[in-house]
């Protein structure tokens, strides 16, 4: 069981509460990075068939990085990676490992599709922007989810 909790905190900022059944991790996001739009994108690529993709969080001045791999045809295996520079594209294993998990790739699309839609519903389109600053509400990966989630409910 994965379970997982993202809110807008200020202008540009956000916190994510990750946790499965026996850690939990708060992380934090600038809008240096489109952090929820980059989550959806990553989850949606293992929907449609990639074995590992990365999402990241961009901090001020380091970086979250979410490393995502399908460990079996329905299992994922989810690591958390914190770096302490911003953009210093360094390889996973220079990252200091803040929270590692195995879920199930549907559990965790309904995580992520749950956090997205409590902000949708929260904020709607143009709240979220003048929020986020940068980036708009990622509304067509977030309905892409729902779809996949709708098609799979069995």
């Amino acid at each position: 069981m994965i379970d997982i909790n993202y809110k807008l905190t200020g202008h540009g900022w956000a916190d994510c509460v990750i946790s499965d059944e026996k850690k939990m991790v708060t992380i934090s996001a600038s809008y240096l990075s489109d952090a929820l739009g980059g989550l959806l994108d990553a989850v949606l690529k293992l929907i449609n068939g990639e074995n590992k993709v990365y999402a990241r969080f961009d901090e001020e001045p380091g970086e979250y990085r979410w490393v995502f791999e399908k460990t079996k045809s329905n299992a994922v295996n989810l690591t958390i990676l914190e770096f302490m520079e911003l953009y210093g594209n360094k390889p996973d294993e220079a990252g200091k490992n803040i929270f590692e998990t195995e879920c199930d790739l549907k559990d965790l699309v309904a995580a992520l599709f749950k956090a997205a839609d409590k902000i949708f519903k929260d904020y709607g389109m143009e709240k979220y922007k003048e929020e986020w600053l940068e980036h708009e509400f990622p509304h067509k990966q977030y309905e892409d989810m729902g779809k996949w989630l709708a098609e799979n409910a069995s």
